[in-house]
């Protein structure tokens, strides 16, 4: 932890999340999904608002792997990213305020959970209880 504190403010200065994932990822034992998630919880704060976060999200192996099953094929992962969060606001609109939120990173998210569900086949398939 020492070592991420003490370049805090070598990332602090960023102006995007690609830019402060690299960085991050520079200090030892700090990996794309820490910095990813860390520089996430960076912008729910007021004094970093990364002007990438409608076109970057970090793609790691759950979500490439959830993005396979729903886009076989697909060229750059990230534009598909995009496109797919866009569809699913345009089809979302008007329904509930917490979809006008939906950012490139529910849909990141919600691919790797996908793929972790799809892999885990009978053992891990949701049940609905009775009401």
């Amino acid at each position: 932890i020492s070592a991420v504190w003490s370049t805090r403010r070598d990332w602090s200065r960023c102006k995007t999340l690609r830019e402060t994932c690299q960085r991050m990822t520079a200090v030892r034992g700090v990996g794309r999904f820490t910095s990813y998630q860390t520089a996430l919880d960076m912008a729910l704060s007021e004094w970093f608002a990364p002007t990438d976060a409608e076109t970057w999200c970090s793609i790691q192996a759950g979500s490439r792997a959830g993005l396979k099953r729903v886009a076989p094929g697909a060229a750059d992962p990230v534009a598909t990213v995009v496109e797919i969060c866009g569809a699913a606001r345009r089809s979302l609109r008007g329904r509930d305020e917490m979809f006008a939120r939906l950012g490139l990173h529910d849909v990141e998210h919600s691919l790797c959970e996908l793929d972790k569900y799809e892999r885990g086949g009978a053992a891990r398939k949701y049940k609905l209880k009775a009401i």
